[in-house]
């Protein structure tokens, strides 16, 4: 049996950010442009968040005049694992007496990839909690290098995290290309309070359209990206050295923004002892999969993919009332016609989506994904991959278990 060499479960960046007065941050601007300077290690950019309308009105412009100022300090020769993002007031600390912090909040945010700074070189598997030790010690000792205002990573808060799951077509046996899968994703569920990420087309059709190889769901706490890894690599990374392992790589991943940090870390505080690590058991391997396996049953959707056939065959199969049949397979129908689960539901009366809510729950309960499987590709199914994921895990703890007893017995009879 092949084992797993890309699939994997767990995140793969994260923010965290510490506070600091007017008077700290300018300080700490400082000690960037000093190392910068010094090293050459380092490149102190302003940030392009905050564009000016030279033609904007007075009072715009008065409001722009009080924004507070970006810079990223970035590392532009080796990549290190660490962004940072120095939030500063355009009041100097000479001004200090007459603003609170409050007022005019400045903070240092620092993104990190938690595999490139514990010194691991892979750009394709998700991180799990095993190098957190790692990346604590490394980021102090870059941080020492720079200036005592950036301080220890115990004293940061998270701000975000990137939980993910790549799963590698290949390996999980799935049987069929990244370009159909991607195909059957971006025909899932749009949940309530998300919209889909869009761009402008200026080439073609000179209107806003959705990203070709992914699929970008987007609200104010929690952003759902599934893409194929490969197409990401060529744009943003293309010199990275595993770019030809990417090729059979799909990636789902759950970015959670403050607003859902803040509340999942205080779930976690309600049900832990007090001597418990919090932001250790926000990386946990438990806490990857609640979240990942929340997010793809509730966008993605349970079950295997089948072609319209195949699923109505087994929707005939299941001895349903001939009503609640033949509801569910117009359900099928509808999702095949209009090409996607929230595409179909969205034409529908306020009394006929509760019908085909209740169709999509059934549908998961009998192990059938709503979106179907195109003619053209003459495929009649394709497994669940998050299923697919969990039973090939499952496979090699069992592989590894008879491993160990197959050893613990060659010790005894030695």
């Amino acid at each position: 049996m092949s084992h797993m060499k890309h699939s994997s479960l767990g995140y793969h960046t994260f923010s965290i950010v510490k506070k600091l007065t007017v008077e700290e941050a300018w300080t700490l601007y400082r000690d960037f442009k000093k190392y910068e300077n010094e090293t050459g290690n380092i490149r102190v950019r302003p940030s392009k968040k905050f564009k000016v309308n030279p033609n904007a009105d007075d009072f715009t412009k008065r409001l722009n005049s009080s924004m507070p100022i970006y810079h990223i300090i970035e590392y532009p020769g080796e990549y290190k694992g660490l962004r940072w993002e120095l939030r500063l007031s355009k009041k100097s600390p000479a001004y200090i007496d007459n603003y609170s912090n409050e007022d005019m909040p400045c903070s240092i945010k620092t993104k990190i990839n938690p595999k490139v700074l514990a010194g691991i070189i892979d750009y394709l598997t998700a991180a799990d909690e095993s190098c957190l030790k790692d990346v604590e010690t490394n980021f102090d000792l870059e941080a020492s290098k720079i200036s005592p205002i950036l301080g220890k990573f115990s004293l940061y808060g998270l701000s975000r995290i990137d939980y993910c799951v790549n799963f590698d077509l290949k390996e999980l046996d799935i049987g069929c290309s990244p370009e159909l899968m991607m195909l059957l994703i971006k025909r899932a569920y749009i949940p309530s309070f998300f919209v889909e990420y869009m761009k402008y087309d200026s080439e073609k059709s000179h209107r806003m359209k959705p990203q070709k190889n992914s699929f970008y769901l987007k609200n104010n706490s929690v952003n759902i990206n599934c893409y194929m890894k490969f197409y990401q690599l060529q744009n943003e990374f293309p010199e990275c050295p595993d770019i030809e392992d990417a090729k059979n790589i799909v990636r789902f991943e759950v970015q959670c923004k403050y607003p859902k940090v803040s509340a999942l870390s205080k779930s976690i505080k309600k049900g832990s002892k007090q001597s418990e690590n919090i932001l250790s058991k926000m990386f946990s391997k438990a806490t990857c999969i609640t979240i990942i396996d929340k997010y793809f049953n509730k966008v993605i959707k349970a079950g295997r993919y089948y072609s319209l056939e195949e699923a109505r065959k087994i929707v005939e199969s299941n001895g349903f009332s001939p009503k609640k049949e033949e509801r569910i397979i117009n359900t099928l129908n509808q999702i095949n016609a209009k090409r996607g689960i929230s595409k179909a539901k969205n034409r529908l009366q306020p009394e006929e989506q509760e019908q085909f809510r209740q169709s999509l729950r059934v549908l998961s309960d009998i192990g059938v994904n709503p979106v179907t499987i195109p003619k053209e590709y003459g495929i009649k199914k394709i497994p669940n991959l998050l299923d697919a994921y969990f039973d090939k895990v499952s496979d090699e703890q069992v592989e590894r278990e008879i491993g160990q007893w197959r050893k613990s017995l060659l010790f005894e009879t030695a």
